[in-house]
């Protein structure tokens, strides 16, 4: 016979199969939406700007290439370092970053991404050497690049809302449209005032 209580004999339920398992309900319920279509937009433009300023200055390199090797003497392929060690820094150390958002929140490590890509640019503007200017862009780049894209995406990626995958759309779009963007304005910042400015 089918009894109650525990013990042999017992048909489980799957009610009892959620109380043992460690990890709660097999099939939880789904997060209820209850963000607006203003609080969802203003978030989405948060991050598109925030994708679009740090992606216009890192990924622009192009446009002061030449100039910094002519200043320094370089050899291009020595100078072209700068961005492949950046765009290795901005997924290698993805998890890190992604751990530290986790565990001290999205606007910290947003923050910290802030001061090194300002460090590293300012660093760079009065480094005397190539390979300075390698730590500052390259680097400091590499690790600002970080320390905002990943946890930004992965932020509202996480987001309680049915429209998340379309705001990470939005945000990510940031990179491109920042590009394009920035390239023109560093284009003639460099023409005007070199590319130290």
């Amino acid at each position: 016979l089918i009894h109650s209580g525990r013990g042999p004999g017992r048909v489980m339920t799957q009610t009892d199969r959620d109380a043992d398992s460690p990890i709660g309900p097999a099939t939880a319920e789904p997060q209820q939406d209850t963000r607006s279509w203003g609080q969802d937009i203003a978030i989405a433009a948060a991050g598109f700007a925030v994708e679009g300023v740090l992606f216009g200055v890192l990924y622009t390199f192009g446009v002061v290439l030449d100039p910094i090797r002519e200043d320094l003497d370089a050899r291009r392929s020595t100078v072209a370092l700068m961005p492949a060690i950046s765009a290795f820094l901005l997924f290698f150390i993805g998890p890190f970053t992604g751990w530290l958002a986790d565990r001290f929140g999205t606007h910290r490590t947003l923050a910290a991404g802030g001061v090194a890509l300002s460090a590293g640019l300012a660093l760079a503007s009065v480094a005397p050497s190539l390979w300075l200017v390698i730590l500052a862009y390259g680097v400091l780049g590499g690790v600002a690049a970080s320390l905002a894209y990943v946890p930004v995406v992965a932020h509202i990626a996480a987001l309680p809302s049915r429209r998340a995958p379309a705001l990470v759309g939005i945000v990510v779009a940031g990179v491109g449209i920042g590009t394009a963007v920035a390239a023109p304005i560093l284009e003639g910042t460099v023409r005007t005032h070199g590319w130290r400015a």
